[in-house]
């Protein structure tokens, strides 16, 4: 047997509601994006990969980012 899913609580909830309403934003409201082909250690990969996943962040925007913070410098 399936087990359904527990329905989400209200922080749950919100959190998925920002989370959809960030990605939106980012797809439909910001300058076009070039896509791209990156070289990368693999170990740096996993790294980003595993942050970008634990502060809720796409990768592109967290190299991007960091592309644009080191131009200002």
């Amino acid at each position: 047997m399936v087990k359904c899913p527990q329905p989400l609580n209200q922080l749950e909830q919100n959190i998925l509601q920002h989370h959809n309403l960030y990605k939106y934003y980012n797809t439909l409201i910001l300058m076009e994006r070039k896509t791209t082909s990156l070289k990368i250690n693999p170990e740096i990969w996993k790294q980003v990969k595993i942050y970008c996943a634990t502060q809720e962040i796409e990768i592109c925007d967290y190299l991007e980012g960091l592309l644009k913070k080191d131009l200002k410098k």
